[in-house]
């Protein structure tokens, strides 16, 4: 069982950052919602419990984590801002994304065209595909890490982490994609047959394999440019 913060919020970390809320508790940190105070902008501020501090496995993970994530300069990812040590821990604070959280459009039972779930597809498609060429590690996909942007593309806190990546780690990404993008597809809207078959490839339900990340690309532009054409 994860631990509950022990913080009293509203407080402040380093004279900078006041936190506001929990957003996120996790086996080795807790993620708050901040303001840092000197710029008046809103962030996200993941901090070690003080436990984990003290184990250097843990802590090597968490810079390791946070170096990689500052190498990845990428427009679609949450980018991470500075690294500091306070209160006998250590601390990131990170971009914090606004757009509206793919988790609460499940909830409330939302649901996105063919165009906008190709789109999102083909953007992990593309950030996966990275990821293996570097043989870079990353977090399961995960709806309340993927927002929708007013400019109607997604969004995401940032996947990569330290580590090995796996074999066949991008399939299995895409597959759990797939899982979860699939009931909100409009079931009215144009292209959507084409789409679901491209899902079921995804998650090999009516092949002896499924469909390859690189082939998976190409497929998902072939339909992209198919929808243009249609407009």
């Amino acid at each position: 069982m994860i631990p509950k913060a022990a913080r009293s919020l509203p407080c402040m970390i380093a004279d900078q950052y006041i936190l506001s809320s929990v957003l996120e508790e996790k086996e080795d940190s807790v993620v708050y919602e901040a303001t840092q105070k000197d710029l008046q902008r809103e962030v996200l501020l993941e901090s070690l419990r003080v436990d984990a501090a003290g184990d250097e496995d843990k802590v090597r993970f968490f810079f390791e984590t946070c170096r990689l994530q500052a190498r990845i300069r990428h427009s679609a990812l949450a980018a991470p801002l500075e690294v500091l040590e306070a209160e006998n821990t250590w601390h990131v604070a990170r971009e914090r994304i606004h757009g509206e959280p793919l988790d609460a459009m499940v909830n409330a039972g939302r649901t996105l065209s063919a165009e906008m779930v190709c789109g999102l597809l083909q953007q992990l498609c593309y950030m996966h595909l990275y990821f293996d060429m570097e043989h870079i590690a990353s977090i399961p996909f995960s709806p309340e890490h993927t927002y929708l942007m007013d400019f109607g593309g997604f969004r995401f806190d940032h996947m990569a982490v330290a580590g090995v990546r796996r074999s066949g780690e991008t399939q299995r990404q895409l597959s759990a994609v797939a899982d979860v993008v699939e009931p909100l597809l409009d079931r009215q809207s144009v292209f959507t047959h084409t789409l679901l078959q491209i899902m079921d490839q995804i998650r090999n339900t009516r092949a002896w394999s499924p469909i390859s990340p690189a082939v998976l690309d190409e497929e998902l532009i072939r339909l992209q440019m198919e929808m243009i054409h249609r407009k």
